[in-house]
């Protein structure tokens, strides 16, 4: 299917009182040790319902799929750094998008190789991607790649100083702009999945 955003996050939540339209949303859960994604319309955090509500209220006709990626296990979000390369490499093989915004960051991957690659060759075919930097000012993936936008909430504070950082600035993600990324160093711990949700 042709969508104009992929969101993936902590689901989309049909029956929430916030709701500003859902017209054209289509909501698929990837469950952990899967590449099949099953409908699913939970939000276990409420962030993904509240990405999309703010997509469609400046594009109301826009067709949306609400990817889930996480679990919510005794009050603890989470998720992995597999199930995003696998959501991203679903994306890839069945649908088409303009937009693929990631809610999440990864601090220290271990498979950055694969990241690195799914994310590359979707945006060698002109999906604009965006992600989620962690607040904390370091280096996080995807957002760290040249070929995504990273986003970050007011907390942002870039360690990096050739880290280019822009507070407060609406872009056009479809005028044909160039943004970069600096590549950081790859950690040895195998220990850090994906935990975080952040505004992007």
């Amino acid at each position: 299917m042709n969508f104009d955003f992929v969101v993936i996050d902590s689901g989309f939540d049909l029956r929430s009182d916030s709701l500003f339209n859902c017209t054209g949303i289509l909501c698929e859960y990837l469950p952990s040790n899967s590449t099949v994604p099953i409908c699913d319309d939970v939000d276990v955090y409420g962030h993904g319902t509240t990405v999309i509500n703010m997509i469609k209220k400046e594009h109301p006709d826009a067709t949306i799929l609400s990817l889930r990626i996480f679990d919510d296990e005794d009050g603890i979000v989470s998720s992995s750094e597999g199930r995003l390369i696998e959501a991203l490499r679903y994306i890839d093989r069945n649908h088409t998008a303009k937009v693929i915004n990631m809610s999440c960051d990864i601090i220290e991957p271990t498979r950055i190789e694969e990241l690195s690659d799914i994310t590359y060759n979707l945006a060698k075919k002109g999906v604009v991607l965006v992600a989620a930097h962690q607040n904390q000012g370091g280096f996080s993936y995807p957002a760290s790649f040249r070929w995504v936008v990273g986003v970050a909430d007011d907390a942002f504070r870039p360690l990096n100083k050739k880290m280019t950082f822009c507070r407060d600035t609406r872009i056009n993600i479809f005028d044909s702009v160039k943004f970069v990324r600096l590549l950081g160093n790859k950690s040895k711990n195998n220990s850090i999945n994906i935990t975080n949700i952040n505004n992007s």
